[in-house]
């Protein structure tokens, strides 16, 4: 398998980031060519794992098992081209924000991206628990960034949050499962009787708190000081990704449908649903009354991976089908969103909503495309969102009919059209009042835009190619 070129090129943008730190010249295309050359290679892992008839592929990386199986293989897929679209931000990011790091971003986001993939490919709960402790100590110096009173106070919140939760919730769960069953292999568990361990679901729903499931979502809103490439990274790339993947693969293949649909239930809705229910709207509620930009798109963020949670909580084979599906979907409109804020903000520092009224007329392309992924993240036609969101409408409709799920995706949908709307009317519709003026002018030219573009191209799409997705997961799955 071409996985271990993969991290191979991963490591690649490592030490060219580390060697060409005073050569940015040279650093930035080199790293841009490695990392689309890490796109060729996923592509080539693809075509492998689909000549290959096994499930569980099993790989030998430096000495230890790792396997690719195809939910790993679908997020190996979405993750290197959004790191690739990153980078290509990053370049142009750095001339209009002098006070950024471009090294510590270039190098710390390649080794988030590796123990994302690292995290992708793991054999057993236990490697998954250690790359998703070291992905949230490699990031915090990307939330500290320039080192700011309150940029250290936010990322040392944000490291001793994921930090705690994980050892009060995700190492219990894992230590039970390996001292109760002796394995905790993806391609090997056994049953779990429900009588001792149902449990045992959610506290990992609340260990993976980077998942971001509420109430254990803060650390996500206080991560929003770092610099927009880093929050695209920890929206869209490799964390809270990272923590549905995890949630996806053991619900999936640790604990199955026959024990997860033995959960506890009030009034016929499983405990799981109601918990992400609440996350769901609360979370809704929270986006409502945020001022800034970027704290709005934060719980957006926390609103779609809660219908990612809601999704898989529906314990069917077409219910992971769809948290799956608007993973990709939230993933590609979530980065472009934050591309176009951060856009908007390096060439007019503006970051409260109610200043960017009428600032579509400045930046007509940053403007489109968030309103292209608003439209996606709402469920409009014919948008990336607008499918995910009809899986999980359609897995919900199965029999027996789930019509509590059906009724908060409604409630969801109104709240999410509700602050999206109003985003978009400030865009276009309000006069522009700011007193502040734009730095620079919108530029074709620039990476920035060319890298939401291609995000944004994904976003309208992604009707043409998701039932390749579909057919892959349901063959091997």
């Amino acid at each position: 398998m071409a996985v271990q070129y993969l991290i191979y090129t991963i490591l690649a943008v490592f030490v060219v980031g580390l060697l060409l730190k005073n050569r940015p010249i040279l650093q930035k295309p080199i790293i841009l060519i490695i990392s689309f050359f890490s796109m060729l290679v996923v592509g080539y892992i693809c075509k492998s794992y689909l000549e290959n008839s096994s499930k569980f592929l099993e790989i030998s990386i430096f000495g230890s098992r790792f396997l690719l199986e195809p939910i790993g293989v679908i997020f190996i897929s979405m993750v290197i081209p959004l790191w690739f679209c990153n980078n290509l931000y990053t370049i142009s990011y750095k001339r209009l924000n002098l006070e950024v790091d471009i090294n510590r971003i270039f190098i710390l986001v390649a080794l988030s991206v590796l123990l994302a993939i690292l995290i992708a490919i793991s054999s057993s709960l236990i490697q998954t628990f250690v790359f998703y402790e070291l992905l949230t100590v490699i990031t915090y110096p990307l939330v500290a960034n320039n080192l700011t009173d309150h940029e250290k106070k936010s990322a040392k919140f944000y490291l001793m949050f994921l930090l705690v939760t994980s050892m009060l919730f995700f190492l219990p769960s894992v230590v039970y499962l390996y001292a109760k069953y002796g394995v905790v292999n993806y391609d090997s568990f056994s049953e779990i009787n429900v009588n001792e361990g149902w449990f045992l679901p959610i506290l990992l729903l609340y260990g993976v708190s980077k998942a971001a499931i509420v109430p254990v979502h803060f650390w996500l809103p206080r991560a929003m000081v770092a610099p927009i490439p880093v929050s695209a990274l920890l929206h869209a790339v490799a964390v809270v990704k990272s923590g549905i993947f995890i949630l996806i693969k053991t619900y999936y293949y640790i604990f199955g449908f026959d024990f997860l649909n033995q959960l506890p239930q009030y009034y016929g809705v499983n405990i799981i649903t109601i918990l992400a229910s609440f996350s769901l709207i609360v979370s809704s509620i929270f986006a409502i009354y945020q001022t800034t930009l970027k704290k709005l798109l934060a719980y957006s963020t926390i609103n779609q991976l809660s219908l990612c949670i809601l999704a898989l909580s529906i314990f069917s084979k077409i219910g992971v089908l769809a948290s799956i599906l608007h993973m990709i979907s939230h993933a590609f409109a979530k980065i472009s969103l934050f591309f176009s804020a951060g856009y908007i903000y390096s060439t007019s520092r503006l970051t409260e909503i109610d200043d960017m009224s009428g600032i579509a007329k400045k930046f007509p392309i940053a403007s489109g495309i968030i309103v292209i992924n608003a439209f996606s993240i709402i469920g409009i036609p014919i948008f990336a969102g607008f499918i995910s969101k009809a899986y999980i409408l359609h897995a919900a409709y199965l029999e027996p009919v789930n019509y509590f799920i059906l009724f908060v995706m409604a409630v969801s949908i109104l709240f999410t059209a509700n602050y999206f709307v109003r985003l978009i009317y400030k865009l276009y519709i309000s006069s522009y009042k700011s007193e502040k003026k734009a730095l620079y002018a919108e530029s074709i030219k620039s990476s920035m835009i060319i890298a939401m573009i291609l995000t944004t191209i994904i976003t309208s799409v992604f009707w043409v190619f998701y039932m390749d997705i579909v057919t892959f997961l349901e063959s091997r799955l």
